[in-house]
């Protein structure tokens, strides 16, 4: 069963699992007054979505004619994932994420431009049985990410461009069952992107980081 009004067995076979504020929109949307809370973890395949904040960090940038960290302002985060619970409480999960921030200064310079990360994961979960609808867990993921910087000026330079790293991220958050479908969850996620090199306007090469949680 899926929401009011779209009745099919697709959805007894897929656990929906929505984090952060979208959490929040779905709840919204489904018919509480059938909901049937499940005491135990739920299990299968399911799709998942998700969106909210992203705090980017002080990232070093290094190379030929710039020296500096990248400072942000507050941005977004969406992910889509598809993964599959099991009934020791194991998760397995490939995820699909974009973040994006405005840049504010490279170094003590206000500088306009944007950086932005595409990543792909995989991650693995446990979730916690608490005998209740309530479903706290942790997880973990290793995959790449894609990270482009426009920035102007930084150092003696400007940057526009895109680099390839390995990313890592370590992952908490609480879920709550609705219902045999549907599962709702507030997450909180460090992301780490390492390795990545970036080409100047000057054509030097830069050496850069990225963290954001």
């Amino acid at each position: 069963r899926g929401p009011r009004g779209c009745e099919n067995p697709f959805w007894d076979k897929i656990n929906m699992r929505v984090t952060k504020q979208l959490a929040v929109l779905c709840l919204a949307t489904l018919p509480m007054a059938n909901a049937a809370v499940a005491a135990e973890r739920p299990t299968g395949t399911y799709l998942g979505a998700g969106f909210g904040a992203n705090l980017a960090g002080d990232n070093k940038l290094s190379g030929t004619g710039v020296n500096a960290d990248v400072s942000h302002e507050n941005g977004f985060a969406g992910l889509i994932s598809l993964g599959h619970a099991y009934a020791n409480g194991l998760r397995g999960e490939l995820e699909f994420a974009d973040r994006r921030n405005a840049i504010d200064k490279s170094g003590t310079t206000s500088t306009g431009g944007d950086s932005s990360v595409i990543s792909a994961m995989i991650n693995g979960y446990y979730d916690f049985a608490t005998g209740s609808a309530f479903i706290p867990y942790l997880g973990a993921g290793i995959g790449a990410g894609r990270l482009s910087v426009s920035a102007n000026p930084t150092g003696t330079t400007s940057i526009d461009g895109s680099g390839n790293g390995v990313a890592l991220q370590g992952i908490a958050g609480i879920g709550y069952q609705i219902n045999e479908s549907w599962l709702g969850s507030v997450e909180y996620r460090y992301f780490n992107l390492q390795g990545v090199n970036i080409k100047a306007a000057n054509g030097s090469s830069i050496d850069a980081d990225y963290d954001s949680h």
